[in-house]
């Protein structure tokens, strides 16, 4: 190098014709290192895993709750100073645990009777009973509970119980009365039951019936404890019978509410 001549730094060539050794680097993207590849893996990793096990529970662990049999329960008729209780069973058809979460009733008349399971294991059934408590439905009645699950799909499973509960006073046997379809007329007798020492009086004796076309007559019972009523069936209440009308036979006495008679139509 000569004395006195100044030198001058070369810069490196840049842009898309760079070439050789003085041609700048092409920026890189910074690398991770192999702990932060790691640890990314491991992370994954976990959600799956986390994702795999969601999946089983949701699928394989959870209860389905069925009900076992009608979900309108008949009692019939009944004398109104005695309880009746109605037990029905929640099936669980899951592949995991069902719980019971408790019962509720759509009034004071309705009890619940005893204990009922909390959990059903799978294929596993329990019982829930509910009572009508005595003297507290009068005539014909229907009432509603509902059976609380944790089964997404059966959150509440309602059951009605209905019947016709006779008050204390008198009674009417038997519990109904029985038509056939190929009857022109007919005629059906029924007793009225007086309870406690009450002296029959016909005038204090009043029948109806829900269709038109039905007559009464009645005598005191040999017994002297009642009533021996015949119903006679008219062909027009017969008719009306036939095309689905509604059929009961109603009673009162000494102004006491009216007990009920169902009439039903046998094939």
């Amino acid at each position: 190098m000569d004395a006195g001549r100044s030198v001058v730094p070369v810069r490196p060539r840049t842009g898309r014709n760079a070439t050789g050794k003085g041609a700048a680097r092409v920026a890189l993207a910074p690398r991770t290192s192999r702990r932060e590849r790691r640890g990314f893996t491991l992370r994954k990793l976990l959600f799956v895993c986390l994702c795999w096990a969601g999946c089983i529970a949701e699928g394989e662990g959870t209860g389905r709750a069925v009900l076992v049999g009608t979900n309108v329960v008949s009692l019939g008729v009944y004398p109104g100073t005695e309880e009746r209780t109605v037990r029905v069973g929640i099936r669980n058809d899951g592949k995991g645990e069902l719980k019971i979460d408790g019962v509720a009733l759509s009034c004071d008349c309705l009890r619940v009777d005893g204990c009922y399971p909390r959990r059903v294991a799978a294929g596993g059934t329990g019982e829930v009973s509910v009572a009508v408590r005595k003297e507290m439905v009068e005539g014909a009645f229907r009432r509603v509970f509902l059976v609380r699950t944790d089964d997404p799909e059966h959150r509440l499973i309602a059951i009605a119980v209905e019947g016709v509960a006779t008050p204390a006073g008198f009674r009417i046997v038997p519990d109904r009365a029985e038509l056939y379809p190929a009857e022109s007329e007919a005629v059906r007798q029924f007793l009225i039951v007086l309870d406690g020492p009450q002296p029959p009086d016909s005038a204090k004796l009043k029948c109806r019936a829900s269709v038109e076309g039905v007559s009464f007559r009645s005598v005191v019972s040999k017994g002297g404890n009642g009533f021996l009523v015949d119903a006679i069936f008219s062909k027009q209440a017969m008719g009306l019978l036939r095309k689905g009308a509604a059929g009961y036979l109603a009673c009162q006495y000494s102004g006491q509410a009216e007990r009920v008679l169902p009439v039903l139509l046998e094939n």
